[in-house]
């Protein structure tokens, strides 16, 4: 008969003080006291606190240390005015929109109503970690690096750089070729390396750019910044490193691939390029005592340069203002080269007219912006201040040229259709909490929008998403990211036409419903050839910023759909006559 094995020794929970002290084994047989301290007449205790392991830190000495886990999770902010934002406050209100805005925010990690001052106030957006998506662009980099020395050559440089400083390039030079006709005009400082390779990128981003040149430009761009050139940009404060970082605050691809981390870099950057102007005193006005006049007149188109980019970027991710112009006295960008004095000495065309009304229209959206979309909506405004800003905008449209010209030989003929594109942003803007109310209008705002202003107001959103269905058009939405926001309003301005009609003759309502819903597919249509454009040849999480807002305005246009669908939207037993009766009367 076989013998049954040994019966196992049980494992001790916890040594005694003694044993653990000599790091031997602790042995009970069934007893109270060890087998140790039995035979050496100790007493067996298990009170003493475990002694400190060194091993583990000698084992890590020497190995790079890790990041500590996240304590918790560290969603970014999109404020009242963001694009995501937007969506939701003009939907929210749509019977039977909820599963559409659901989805979309279960898709994008948008918590909905998660700050405390009320609906439409902002939302926090989840984000991925942070180490993967290193990972993951390094490895893009690497691989993409490969092709910035196979495809990109000297032609190809030269070639892009050139086509960026043709007729089309977009108003906003900072940075151009005509304002070096004085020796005094150039900065101080020279201007980084990187500029060329920035200037190239700005143009790749065209629609029209091959494919692999588009992606081997930027993927050197990035791979500079990651290997020291950021760091370089901003360890001194400098006129040129400055006038680069509000350059690359043009478009969010400049920064990197993944959405996320490119508008956060983005952000920083150009925040980084205000501070760097502001330290330098580019805010205030300077006197020809210390300063030549050609370098007056680059500081003030590079504070022009500060301001556009602050306002409008503030706008899109629906953030804090960096400039508060009540600390700023510097004039307004010089319209003509910087050679000329003043105004009254220049002659020839007004090159850098665009830079100067567009920085006007700037001052006036950071206006807007503080009356309109703060957290507290509408409680802290006033109908003066709203007033003022409807006559600012006037004033500012009565003092725009007819003609643009940046050179004897060179021409902007599109100039007129992209300020008024950028008019109907400011304007959306203003009118926004009377069009899409997420809260309730204060009892102290009297101002309501009359239907004079709202139908030219549509009038101009058709207008502009005429111009952006041109090749011109889709040069600014691929090169400039300001005018992605702008165009997203003019959807939204026609999605208000589109829901309530107006019967003034000679159109009558389902005449105007038609015009409204050929605009709106027409919009629609803009988005997705805009998202596809830019997606060919990249992973899908490489371009999730168009994507997300293709999956918006596809939200819209369900909305459109299930009302197609429904014969009609329920507007709370309310008439389209009804409505517009109140537009007249100033109720609404």
């Amino acid at each position: 008969m076989p013998q049954s094995p040994p019966p196992k020794r049980r494992k001790t929970l916890r040594a005694c003080d003694s044993c653990r002290e000599s790091r031997i084994r602790c042995e009970y047989q069934g007893q109270q006291e060890c087998k140790h301290c039995k035979d050496y007449g100790i007493q067996c205790l298990r009170v003493a606190p475990a002694p400190v392991d060194k091993r583990k830190k000698i084992a890590r000495e020497g190995l790079p240390e890790e990041e500590e886990e996240s304590q918790g999770l560290e969603p970014t902010y999109l404020g009242p005015s963001s694009l995501t934002q937007l969506i939701h406050s003009s939907l929210i209100s749509t019977p039977g929109e909820e599963r559409g805005l659901d989805g979309l925010g279960s898709k994008y990690d948008c918590h909905w109503d998660s700050l405390g001052s009320g609906k439409g106030s902002g939302l926090l957006l989840g984000r991925e970690d942070g180490r993967e998506v290193q990972k993951r662009g390094q490895t893009s980099l690497q691989v993409l690096g490969r092709l910035a020395d196979e495809v990109v050559s000297l032609e190809v440089l030269n070639s892009c750089k050139s086509a960026l400083t043709k007729s089309k390039e977009p108003p906003g030079g900072w940075l151009d070729r005509y304002s070096g006709w004085d020796p005094n005009s150039s900065p101080p400082t020279s201007i980084p390396r990187i500029i060329r390779l920035l200037h190239c990128s700005l143009s790749s981003l065209s629609r029209l750019t091959p494919t692999s040149i588009r992606h081997a430009l930027l993927s050197a761009l990035h791979k500079h910044l990651r290997d020291g050139e950021s760091e370089r940009l901003v360890s001194q404060s400098t006129i040129a490193s400055s006038q680069v970082l509000v350059l690359m605050g043009m478009n969010h691809d400049l920064h990197g691939y993944e959405e996320s981390r490119a508008a956060s870099a983005m952000w920083k950057r150009t925040g980084t390029a205000i501070r760097m102007a502001t330290e330098l005193a580019v805010h205030r006005k300077s006197t020809e005592k210390v300063i030549p006049i050609a370098q007056i007149h680059r500081r003030a188109r590079l504070w022009g340069g500060c301001v556009i980019t602050d306002k409008w970027t503030a706008l899109r991710f629906g953030q804090v203002q960096n400039i508060n112009l009540e600390d700023c006295d510097c004039p307004l960008p010089f319209q003509w080269p910087d050679h000329y004095h003043d105004e009254a000495h220049a002659e020839g065309p007004a090159c850098f007219a665009p830079l100067y009304h567009l920085t006007k229209l700037s001052i006036i959206l950071g206006q807007v912006l503080r009356i309109t979309s703060s957290p507290q909506g509408l409680a802290r405004t006033t109908d003066r201040a709203i007033l003022q800003s409807l006559t600012d905008l006037d004033t500012w449209t009565k003092d725009l040229p007819t003609s643009w010209a940046v050179s004897e030989r060179t021409r902007l003929p599109q100039a007129g259709d992209f300020f008024n594109l950028m008019y109907c942003a400011v304007e959306f803007t203003l009118l926004r909490p009377f069009l899409f109310p997420t809260r309730p209008i204060p009892a102290h705002i009297t101002y309501r929008p009359s239907s004079l202003l709202l139908l030219n107001l549509i009038d101009r959103s058709e207008t502009a998403l005429d111009w952006l269905s041109t090749a011109e058009g889709d040069l600014y939405l691929d090169v400039w990211g300001i005018t992605v926001y702008p165009l997203v309003t003019c959807i939204l301005i026609n999605l208000y036409a589109y829901n309530h009609p107006s019967p003034s003759p000679p159109a009558t309502i389902s005449n105007s419903q038609a015009r409204a819903l050929h605009y709106l597919k027409k919009g629609h249509h803009i988005v997705q050839l805009w998202v596809q454009a830019h997606a060919e040849g990249w992973p899908e999480d490489q371009t999730s910023w168009r994507r997300k807002v293709g999956d918006m305005v596809d939200v819209v246009m369900d909305s459109v759909g299930a009302h197609e669908a429904g014969g009609g939207r329920d507007r709370g037993d309310r008439s389209v006559d009804e409505f517009w009766e109140g537009i007249f009367q100033g109720r609404l």
